[in-house]
């Protein structure tokens, strides 16, 4: 199986040094690095030209945000296999060798792994946790990739910082354009790995494949945890949205009853509201989270019945 690695970056061009430096070190090598950049990012396409000995592609994209980038990716790979790591990541020298193993098994379609968390340079001290990548049945989605144990598993979606899918297999695949975000669209992975798993494929996480994160800033506007409220409601849009359209209607139903009444912690239902007014006696800072969270799910809503529509037309 031949092997492209796909790298979205933006003006961070001390971190795509890192990034591609990993690359060179691989047990296997890549076929191809395609690297994703906008026109005016003089910095990171100047910087392609240090790295002679990596078969590196420069593709442009103009259009803002991670999931033009993935896709215009997408669209230039040649191989049969494509990898994704963000920009801010290192991968692990067996990276790629381990990752191609799992596609000996005709019936995966996407493999993973964990990102090991460095938050200013020093290591993140997390808990380890077995239940990783799970969407339950009454619609909480479960990450925790960088703190995954135990063996490789199946799992309803993946970390797009360390993940690939078998492209050759599909080459139609390709992020929803649907999601909502200015820079990096929340769950733009779980979409392509919800695709394959409705096409019968399995998606594999493996903890021992590893890239090393330095999560960089993403600003106040896309913030991994987002205080702003258009961002808030982006990202529940967008989780309300991929289970709208990949799931059955009563998976869905539960969904939204469960994140609108109940919630979570970062995206509070009813029930959460009132815990917390009650706990701090006051209604400031509660409400904003509410709203953000409820007209999210009613966006999400509304764009998954557009996409049945849309497609029952088409087809």
């Amino acid at each position: 199986m031949t092997v492209s690695v796909l790298i979205p970056t933006y003006r961070r061009p001390e971190l795509l040094a890192q990034c591609l430096a990993g690359l060179e070190q691989q047990d296997r090598a890549p076929d191809e690095v395609l690297v994703v950049v906008r026109p005016d990012d003089i910095a990171s396409r100047a910087h392609l030209a240090q790295h002679p000995d990596l078969p590196l592609r420069e593709v442009l994209v103009e259009r803002p945000g991670l999931v033009a980038a993935r896709n215009a990716g997408i669209a230039a790979a040649t191989s049969d296999i494509l990898a994704f790591i963000d920009d801010d990541a290192v991968a692990a020298p067996d990276w790629l060798g381990r990752m191609l193993a799992h596609y000996t098994d005709p019936d995966v379609g996407a493999v993973g792994g964990r990102d090991v968390m460095y938050h200013g340079g020093a290591l993140a001290q997390e808990s380890r946790r077995r239940r990783v990548g799970v969407l339950t049945w009454y619609g909480r989605f479960i990450s925790m990739h960088p703190r995954g144990i135990g063996p490789a598993r199946e799992v309803d979606f993946l970390k797009g910082v360390n993940m690939s899918f078998a492209r050759g297999r599909h080459p139609d695949l390709r992020v929803d354009e649907n999601l909502r975000g200015r820079g990096a669209q929340v769950h733009e992975e779980t979409s392509l790995c919800l695709q394959l798993r409705n096409r019968g494929y399995r998606v594999i996480y493996d903890p021992e494949i590893l890239v090393d994160h330095y999560e960089a800033d993403r600003g106040a506007d896309d913030a991994r945890s987002p205080q702003v409220l258009r961002a808030r409601r982006d990202r529940h849009h967008n989780q309300t949205y991929v289970v709208a359209r990949h799931y059955p209607v009563a998976r869905v139903v539960v969904h939204v009853v469960y994140a609108v009444v109940i919630g979570m912690a970062d995206a509070p239902g009813f029930v959460l509201t009132l815990r917390n007014i009650v706990r701090t006696r006051t209604l400031r800072g509660h409400l904003l989270p509410l709203v953000a969270n409820v007209s999210g799910r009613a966006a999400g809503l509304q764009s998954a019945l557009r996409w049945h529509r849309e497609h029952r037309t088409r087809h």
